[in-house]
């Protein structure tokens, strides 16, 4: 009951009006038949007494009239109510995609987590099967069979009580029948819930014009096409298990029903044969076992939708209350962001894992003072990445803690901390917006072209938290990211619109335009901290050598983080941080380091050595 109430409150939550007009359309399907079945009688009942045609045509017009206007306002509030139902469907997909917005980072990162979504979003997906218009509807089914099961129930006890309780009963078997094809469904939806996924990716792909090249040039048509022949005939082989129970049900359900109603049929001819009952009442009975029959069916019907909606409304409660912490109610000192200084940070003895086998991050104690720069080097998988998505608090610490000015990052609101770090993660991306939008996505409301920002001040944020991104800021953050030349010329500036997914007009950046467009939106957040992961990755080496150049002047009064491969990067940095396996393996100054003669010299050693090599052969 608890999970048919929740599916009932969300269908309330995104229409009020669903529940009335299903209540209301489920009593009507239960008055038409019921009237339905009087009309061949009183028409009978009429010609056998000889009545008059003035009052035949009276009964049998009005009448037939009654039955009109039901079965109209009927059709009618069923397709209100399914327009209705359109609501419900888009807003308990939007309530599941606004959870993954709003949960933690963890928990979308979780194995077990992504099963559930894509369980979860699998049904929801389904215009038909989505779980919250399967239970409405069969609730409504159910008030509808309830209903005229009542109303036929005392038509049919003037024939025989016990032609009442042989089509409940077989009606009761038939129910426990399907659901047990109904649990063995959901039972097994784990072990075709990961195809779904791997369909679902290769579908994303093969629809992608960003792939188009690489699956060209490489000839990957066979390799998808075999891999997706596979995939679609392993979801196959388990959807015909699951349609070969249900035939198997319907088939029982189909013989019981022969077997039931035929027997009731043979009682009812029996009566006539005997002269129990009149022709006129036979019309009657004869029509009522039929609907009584339909009644019983609806119940047994009802109650077995609902038992295939229950299980996805559990599974969709658990995901809703996963991933939320409770959080303190601590705000920040409000002088780590008025005061734009940024806080001393310190790693102790932190340790991290995203399985028991192996360690990411193993024991690791690092200090970054107020306004230092920082460069964090290694090979793919020493744990650089995931320092940066401990320190912002997408994860926390398997054992360890990480402090800010003495207090741990935990005593905080998540919220809060975010508001420490401007970053470009190597897995940024690019909304289908205007370039505004995607500078400032918290509202840059009619953003225009820009001005010059003649004596703009060092910051290039609004000084008030609830001020609007002004034109001139965007453009100063396009300006210090080295963007704005190219922006300045398109003809709507910086309200042009992004990838061609949403606009035709809209522009595709190339790799280094994208990563300027990401450093311009860390530039305008103008937070404390600034996180820079690999962000000169996309860019050609003059490109990378401008950035490089600019690096002090964007990190100017803040502290910052700095991930590269490229190690020719760290010379801008206060200390380099060499990790190997999630340990700290070398620490200091590029020049220490160098001196020092260990792995970071080798490393910048061959680095340096390709360089030259490169220089050599072009030289040729």
């Amino acid at each position: 009951m608890s999970d048919l109430s929740f599916i009932m409150r969300g269908v309330h939550k995104y229409s009020r009006r669903v529940i009335p007009l299903g209540v209301l359309g489920a009593v009507m399907d239960a008055l038409v038949p019921f009237a339905g079945i009087f009309l061949p009688m009183i028409v009978l009942s009429l010609l056998t007494y000889n009545a008059p045609v003035a009052q035949i045509i009276l009964y049998v017009g009005g009448f037939t009239l009654f039955l009109v206007l039901l079965n109209f306002f009927r059709d009618f509030n069923n397709r209100a109510r399914g327009w209705h139902m359109e609501n419900v469907f888009n807003g308990t997909r939007m309530e599941l995609k606004e959870k993954n917005l709003d949960c933690d980072y963890s928990y979308l990162e979780d194995p077990k987590s992504q099963d559930l979504h894509a369980l979860i979003w699998q049904d929801l997906s389904d215009g038909g099967g989505n779980f919250y218009i399967t239970a409405t509807s069969a609730v409504n089914r159910l008030i509808t069979g309830v209903l005229g099961f009542t109303l036929f129930s005392l038509v049919l006890s003037g024939l025989n009580i016990w032609i009442i309780l042989l089509l409940t009963t077989t009606a009761v078997a038939n129910y426990f029948v399907s659901r047990q094809a109904n649990r063995y469904e959901h039972k097994n939806k784990e072990n075709w819930s990961p195809i779904e996924k791997k369909i679902e990716y290769m579908t994303m792909v093969t629809e992608n014009y960003e792939y188009g090249k690489d699956i060209r040039l490489y000839n990957m048509k066979p390799w998808f096409i075999s891999v997706a022949e596979g995939l679609f005939k392993d979801r196959s082989d388990w959807d015909n298990k699951v349609q070969g129970r249900r035939f198997r049900s319907n088939a029982t359900n189909a013989l019981t029903v022969l077997i039931r109603d035929g027997a009731a049929y043979a009682f009812l001819i029996y009566m006539v044969v005997q002269g129990s009952v009149g022709i006129a009442d036979f019309i009657l009975y004869f029509g009522a076992i039929a609907g009584f029959s339909n009644f019983v069916t609806a119940i047994s019907d009802g109650i077995s939708e609902i038992g295939v909606a229950l299980p996805y409304a559990r599974d969709m409660r658990k995901y809703l209350v996963g991933g939320v912490q409770k959080e303190p109610e601590n705000p920040l000192p409000a002088t780590w962001l008025d005061s734009k200084i940024p806080p001393k940070i310190e790693f102790k003895n932190v340790c991290f894992s995203y399985t028991s086998e192996q360690k990411v991050i193993d024991d690791l104690s690092l200090t970054i003072d107020s306004k230092e720069k920082v460069a964090l080097v290694g090979i793919n998988g020493a744990g650089k990445t995931t320092i940066v998505k401990l320190l912002c608090g997408f994860i926390s610490p398997t054992s360890g803690e990480i402090l800010i000015d003495g207090e741990s990052i935990s005593n905080y609101r998540k919220k809060d901390l975010f508001a420490l770090f401007s970053a470009v993660f190597q897995d940024e991306f690019i909304l289908p917006l205007t370039i505004a939008e995607n500078i400032a996505p918290n509202g840059v409301g009619d953003a225009h072209q820009g001005v010059p920002c003649t004596g703009q001040a060092e910051s290039i944020a609004p000084q008030n938290k609830t001020e609007e991104p002004s034109p001139c800021l965007i453009t100063a953050a396009l300006k210090k990211a080295g963007l704005w030349d190219y922006v300045s010329e398109l003809p709507d500036g910086v309200n042009t619109h992004m990838t061609k997914m949403v606009s035709e007009d809209g522009v595709i950046l190339s790799g280094g335009q994208n990563q300027k467009l990401f450093l311009a939106r860390a530039l305008h957040k103008d937070s404390p901290i600034l996180i820079l992961d690999e962000p000169t990755a996309a860019l050609d080496p003059i490109a990378e050598s401008e950035v490089y150049e600019q690096y002090n002047k964007f990190s100017s009064g803040k502290s910052s983080i700095f991930i590269s491969h490229r190690l020719a990067s760290t010379r801008f940095c206060d200390k380099v941080v060499l990790l190997e396996g999630g340990k700290i393996l070398e620490e200091g100054t590029h020049d220490e380091l160098i001196a020092l003669g260990g792995e970071y010299a080798n490393m910048y050693d061959v680095q340096s050595h390709y360089y030259r090599d490169g220089e050599s052969l072009l030289s040729t």
